[in-house]
């Protein structure tokens, strides 16, 4: 929370508002500062209470007011950090790497690759992916510190040049899957 910087025998400090950010690589980074609570009064000892996930928190804070000081709470939802697929060219007989960023650590990213566009395949009722039918899987891989996963996959020697192929990522997020994320998909032309 933030507060006025006044010394106590002038009148003393005065808490202000409420405010919130989030970080998925240990404090590299940070996302844009939003704010939590803006009731009108002098708002403090907040509890904040995230899920396993990070995608919500919960947080409890006082506030006094002109008549009371009383307890308000809010449950605020944090948009996800967007998963980024990158790769390296996919030269036949050659490895290739494919490099994702945004997940938490320690999440599974499952990292897989088709010969058509999308509209895919649903993996939950809630998302579907953006490459095509058959979609088959190359690796996985658990993400780091950092947030970032990666896989190295071979492309098979007999591979047919000029070929396009599509390529995506995901991570099963929630009960059910209800919070699965996916990476943008790559398009990329197998070459010689």
């Amino acid at each position: 929370g933030t507060e006025t910087n006044t010394y106590e025998h002038l009148g003393g400090s005065e808490d202000l508002d409420l405010f919130i950010t989030r970080t998925a690589d240990k404090g590299a980074t940070y996302e844009d500062v939003k704010m939590l609570a803006n009731t009108g009064g002098a708002e403090a000892e907040s509890q904040l209470r995230p899920t396993p996930d990070g995608q919500r928190v919960f947080s409890v804070w006082n506030v006094k007011d002109a008549t009371a000081e009383s307890m308000f709470n809010i449950s605020m939802a944090m948009e996800p950090v967007p998963l980024v697929l990158a790769q390296t060219p996919l030269v036949v007989g050659q490895p290739a790497m494919f490099q994702v960023t945004g997940a938490f650590p320690g999440e599974t990213v499952r990292f897989v690759i088709s010969p058509n566009p999308g509209p895919g395949p649903c993996t939950v009722p809630t998302v579907c992916l953006d490459i095509g039918a058959p979609v088959v899987t190359m690796g996985e891989a658990d993400a780091d510190g950092t947030g970032t996963a990666s896989v190295t996959v071979p492309v098979p020697p007999v591979a047919p040049v000029g070929t396009t192929v599509y390529t995506q990522a995901g991570i099963y997020r929630g009960v059910g899957g209800v919070d699965t994320e996916i990476s943008n998909a790559n398009q990329a032309v197998i070459q010689p």
